[in-house]
């Protein structure tokens, strides 16, 4: 598993953010605020995907389950139901441990805010 999304896929250790290389994040001198979609060429994942760290946190489809972490089986969908979502990739004003792949904080589905965004994607044929 990546710990970025930049990350090599050959095994080598995981790269964390560097300035304003790979993301929008609190470590780049712009992470004041939303950036244009495809500004950080270095951040792109190794499937062609930008983005998918920093600038806004981005809504996702599960509901949250703190036993995440502890489930054997690769890229587990979340319960069925529940009272808080996930959302992923930090933010323009976090920091490089929110960038994580694997970071995901529970949010309830109401909270509103200038840091939250989402992804329109869809399951390959």
């Amino acid at each position: 598993m990546r710990k970025y999304p930049w990350d090599a896929t050959d095994g080598s250790p995981s790269t964390a953010p560097s300035g304003c290389v790979h993301a929008n994040w609190s470590g780049c001198a712009v992470g004041t605020g939303t950036s244009a979609v495809a500004s950080y060429n270095g951040g792109r994942s190794p499937y062609g995907a930008f983005d998918m760290a920093g600038n806004v946190w981005e809504w996702v489809a599960d509901y949250y389950a703190g036993t995440y972490g502890s489930t054997p089986v690769a890229d587990p969908e979340g319960p069925a139901t529940g009272t808080d979502r996930v959302v992923r990739g930090g933010y323009y004003g976090s920091g490089a441990a929110d960038l994580r792949t694997s970071e995901r904080p529970a949010t309830p589905p109401t909270e509103v805010n200038y840091f939250l965004g989402f992804r329109c994607c869809r399951a390959l044929p």
